[in-house]
């Protein structure tokens, strides 16, 4: 049973990336629906390849006002607890680019409405042993009051691994895309030390050749006829 609900865990806790290309002068935003106060919203986003590796990142309410927002962000990470239900939006724009496009890894996800209802159910837990304390004669409320709070935390221990799980995926995704940013800056680097060294050569060999023949036309002895 505790092997069917941990594989049950990780399969709530899997979240999918997006890979988004964003031409010059271009914006992409994605939405995700927040149903419940105090849902956790994470936006983990890097830029994988294009120009300077740089984008600019909005973070916005349902109501429009701006959460979050950054500019020329090679990535970046917002968590943010939302206060009011809603659809909440990350905007990714390449405007400031002219020509260069540019490819996005971005992954924005909402918490589990579970998580939410956890903290609530930990806020009527307290209120309930405040009631116990204040009317220690109700019997029968103690023992419900109990059983709630063994069913509550049981709960509040599967919500508590699944939420461990969420962040250890998500440091897991965002690790990743710096892996991969930084591979692609050091194969760039790589060709161009490459391309240098083939110019040196080439180079070099020219003027190996012209002081060969220009030493060789000096020493020559003309005969005349």
């Amino acid at each position: 049973a505790f092997l069917a609900l941990l594989l049950f865990v990780l399969e709530c806790a899997s979240e999918g990336m997006l890979t988004l290309k964003l031409d010059a002068h271009a914006e992409q935003c994605a939405y995700d629906d927040v149903v419940l106060p105090r849902q956790k919203v994470f936006v983990s986003f890097g830029v994988t390849s294009g120009g300077a590796l740089d984008i600019d990142a909005t973070l916005v309410a349902p109501d429009g006002s701006v959460l979050w927002e950054g500019e020329q962000e090679t990535e970046g990470r917002v968590l943010y607890i939302a206060p009011v239900v809603g659809t909440y939006k990350i905007c990714l724009s390449n405007k400031m680019s002219t020509l260069t496009s540019k490819t996005v890894q971005l992954h924005f996800t909402v918490d589990d409405p579970m998580d939410a209802l956890g903290h609530e159910l930990a806020d009527i837990d307290t209120l309930m042993d405040a009631r116990h304390r204040a009317l220690p004669r109700r019997v029968n409320l103690e023992k419900d009051a109990n059983k709630a709070r063994r069913k509550d935390s049981i709960e509040r221990s599967i919500i508590k691994l699944r939420e461990g799980l969420e962040e250890i995926q998500e440091e897991q995704l965002y690790l990743r895309t710096r892996e991969r940013v930084h591979r692609d800056t050091a194969e760039d680097t790589n060709m161009r030390v490459m391309w240098w060294s083939l110019f040196e050569a080439g180079v070099l060999l020219g003027m190996g050749v012209f002081q060969v023949l220009y030493l060789k036309r000096c020493f020559e002895t003309r005969r005349s006829v």
